[in-house]
Formats: C-alpha cells, sequence, structure tokens
C-alpha cells in the first residue's frame, strides 16, 4: 500500500484546495457560534484543544473532516520516504531544533511504482482511529459500526440504529458521530 486514504489530517504542509477550505471555515464558524467544542472521544487532540484553545484549529478540522466523511491522501513509501518534512525548528511548537522528522523521496529514491496511482475508489480508506472503512458494507454490530460512518455521511444515507444493550460511553461516541 504505497497511496491511501485516512481521516486524520497533518496540518504541517497540508494541501487544501478553496472549496473544502470555505466549506471547513463556514463550517467552524457555525459551530463557534454555537458553543461546540471539537472533542471527540480517545483523541490526544481534545488534550490540546483545552489547553490552548482557539489558538489551534487541528482539532475542528478533524472533526470536520469526520463529520463530512471526507478523507485525505497520504503515502506510504518505501524506507520511510515522504513528499514533505517537518524540520522541528526552535519556536511555537519545540523548545529547540529537533531536526527533520523523516527522509524526503527523491530521484533515487523514486521506483517504478511510484507514478502508477490508483482511481480513488480502489485506495483503501482508513477512519481516524487506523481502522478500515468499506464504503456500503452492511454491519451487524456495534464493533463494525464505525468503519461504515464515512461513506454513509457522504451519501446523505439514512441510518436505523438500535442502541438496546450498548454501553453508555459507545452510545455517546455513536451520538457524536450522528451529530457530528
Amino acid at each position: 500500500m504505497h497511496v491511501f486514504l485516512y481521516q486524520i489530517v497533518g496540518t504541517w504542509g497540508q494541501l487544501l484546495f478553496p472549496k473544502p477550505w470555505k466549506e471547513f471555515r463556514s463550517w467552524y464558524d457555525e459551530h463557534k457560534a454555537k458553543g461546540i467544542k471539537p472533542y471527540l472521544d480517545g483523541m490526544v487532540t481534545n488534550g490540546w484543544y483545552k489547553k490552548t484553545g482557539e489558538r489551534i484549529w487541528t482539532p475542528c478540522f478533524i472533526k470536520f473532516i469526520l463529520f463530512c466523511g471526507y478523507f485525505n491522501i497520504y503515502t506510504n513509501f518505501p524506507n520511510e520516504r515522504v513528499l514533505s518534512v517537518s524540520y522541528r525548528i526552535a519556536g511555537v511548537n519545540y523548545g529547540k531544533t529537533a531536526g527533520p522528522d523523516a527522509q524526503l523521496l527523491d530521484e533515487n529514491s523514486l521506483y517504478y511504482n511510484f507514478l502508477k496511482m490508483q482511481p480513488l475508489s480502489n485506495l483503501k480508506s482508513y477512519d481516524f482511529c487506523f481502522r478500515e472503512v468499506f464504503p456500503g458494507k452492511v454491519v451487524w454490530n456495534a464493533d463494525e459500526l464505525s468503519s461504515i460512518f464515512p461513506s454513509l455521511q457522504k451519501q446523505e444515507t439514512i441510518l436505523l440504529v438500535s442502541l438496546f444493550g450498548l454501553s453508555e460511553a459507545v452510545i455517546r461516541n455513536l451520538l457524536c458521530h450522528l451529530r457530528g
């Protein structure tokens, strides 16, 4: 797997096109006006947001991505090569310079499959917990339910769910996904 779809967004070096960025800003402004916080059960970004509040937008963008059922294109090249690098220079995020977090893909590390891109519909998709998502899949229990949320949200599909016998934590997480 060299290219895949993933819901977590890397806000450093992220390429955002005008249409989704405007959609995010509209969504963000609406949620901020209603006082809705970007919390998602089990996410480390909850702590970041509680600590820094509106100074960072990563938790909001992650919740937006999940709400809309969007994915980001990620790469997984051999030898942990990447298309962009964070040099982790001393400043707001680092007390001292830590150096690059990966090695850039260069002409010496290119291989023949790099240019053979698959259609988006053929790429594997993963949710923010890195569980594979299967668009159009029918699920039979609560453990499988999260794998279909993104595709349901994109298709504006009506979803009937029985909550009978589920724990309060699971129900709250489910409502978070459904509410956006």
